[in-house]
């Protein structure tokens, strides 16, 4: 809670000291320029007033379609637009923000989490006696930096869900890809295990 106080106070004096530099000139700050230094207060406080809307969506509109990483950079570099005399005072606070991407993941999608499989081993009575079965399914739950990252608001960060049953399959049956059954005719038949889960 200090760190982020100092970091808050630092900004506003950051800001204030950008007024007085753009009355000083006769220029007032604009455009993306100002939405970054209001941006960067907004981002620091606990609190959202109306007033953070329209930088906050200038801020999250930034996006890169494919690369997390390069969303990022482009994010950082908005909120460097922010003048100041000493980037040595404003590079931490911006580095601070969006510290929790450091070092930066791009593995927090679908196509990753779809690749992660859990198993399971139950004992089971056969006729050979009891015996060990080991079980797969694609893994139900998304890896902890992943789910702290959509927990910082400040991130916008949408993960993911998981669209399948959750059942466990057989050893044998996951690796040829179906599982056997009856179906609603009273038949045996083969069913395709779904793996590709996780859906964005």
């Amino acid at each position: 809670m200090m760190k982020k106080l100092i970091g808050f106070l630092s900004l506003a004096m950051i800001v204030t000291a950008n007024s007085a530099y753009a009355e000083n000139n006769n220029n007032e700050l604009t455009g993306d320029t100002k939405l970054a230094c209001e941006a960067l207060l907004c981002l620091s406080s606990s609190t959202r007033p109306t007033e953070c809307a329209a930088s906050l969506a200038r801020y999250f509109g930034i996006k890169d379609p494919k690369k997390w990483a390069k969303t990022v950079i482009k994010r950082k570099n908005f909120l460097k637009l922010c003048p100041t005399s000493d980037d040595n005072q404003i590079n931490p606070i911006v580095e601070n923000i969006i510290d929790d991407v450091t070092p930066i993941r791009t593995d927090c999608t679908a196509e990753e989490f779809n690749k992660l499989v859990e198993k399971t081993i139950r004992r089971e009575r056969s006729e050979d006696g009891i015996v060990s079965t080991t079980y797969y399914r694609t893994k139900t739950t998304v890896p902890d930096y992943c789910e702290n990252l959509a927990k910082k608001s400040y991130l916008d960060v949408k993960l993911p869900t998981y669209s399948c049953s959750g059942n466990y399959y057989k050893d044998e049956d996951w690796k040829n890809g179906f599982y056997t059954a009856r179906g609603q005719n009273g038949k045996v038949q083969k069913f395709e295990i779904a793996k590709n889960c996780w859906v964005n």
